[in-house]
């Protein structure tokens, strides 16, 4: 059997998709927020092979949300930015959050959107990418 990979950049965000579809293999609806979905990754082969997620994605940064929109049009989705994270009435199945965390601010606000959006039994998934600050790598030195 043939495993379809998403995020081939990312181990770790091909490894939660991968998750998420292997407990959820349909037909059964499942709602996933993408908080900061910057321009849709791959969530447009995903949401084209998987019918039964709903994406609600939020992407703060003008540029990377009207892309996100652009690219998803063709697919139920809601892609939302600006003070929209105040008004989602949508209990997600899932979070799932790639390589945001570093650059967000205000964190602990941050994390109280995603603990009042998150289903009582839902899981959130945060990979933290600590790589984009890092002006020099020295192996020896980590």
């Amino acid at each position: 059997m043939t495993q379809r990979l998403y995020w081939l950049g990312n181990s770790a965000k091909s490894r939660v998709i991968d998750e998420i579809l292997k407990i959820n293999p349909g037909p059964e609806p499942v709602t996933i927020f993408d908080y900061g979905c910057g321009d849709g990754g791959d969530w447009p082969s995903i949401l084209a092979e998987h019918a039964n997620l709903r994406l609600i994605g939020y992407e703060p940064y003008a540029p990377s949300y009207r892309k996100a929109r652009e690219r998803l049009r063709n697919h139920a989705v809601d892609i939302l930015t600006g003070d929209n994270i105040g008004a989602i009435p949508v209990k997600a199945d899932y979070i799932v959050s790639f390589s945001v965390f570093e650059h967000v601010v205000h964190r602990s606000e941050f994390l109280r959107n995603a603990k009042r959006i998150l289903a009582e039994k839902g899981r959130f998934y945060l990979n933290y990418d600590d790589g984009h600050f890092r002006n020099f790598l020295d192996v020896s030195r980590p």
